[in-house]
């Protein structure tokens, strides 16, 4: 066969494929493909961590404020956002000074 593409497995939630040029085959994985270098750790770490507590935090405001409603949802995100751009700037500024305050409150082994 002259070019082949079959899905073999997966990796976690996202599949994986076997690609096939004149009888050479590579296994390719999405999962593999969207790994970040380590030294972009923190910055993802960063990322993912402002948006999760933002999510959370902005929906319990907006319960709060608004209570649950046909226009929770819009208000909810429209609330989100801003504070994620909130959220994100403040988690790279102050990260790097709290793990110094907590490294020196622990005690080392």
């Amino acid at each position: 066969m002259f070019f082949t593409v079959r899905l073999e497995t997966t990796v976690g939630l996202l599949p994986c494929q076997t690609l096939g040029w004149f009888g050479n085959e590579t296994r390719v994985c999405l999962a593999t493909l969207m790994k970040l270098s380590p030294r972009f750790a923190p910055l993802a770490f960063a990322v993912i961590i402002s948006g999760m507590m933002s999510f959370m935090v902005s929906a319990v405001a907006t319960l709060r404020a608004a209570g649950f409603s046909d226009t929770f949802f819009g208000l909810w995100m429209s609330a989100w956002l801003p504070s994620w751009g909130v959220a994100f700037p403040a988690l790279l500024i102050l990260g790097p000074p709290v793990r110094t305050l907590v490294a020196r409150m622990t005690q080392k082994n």
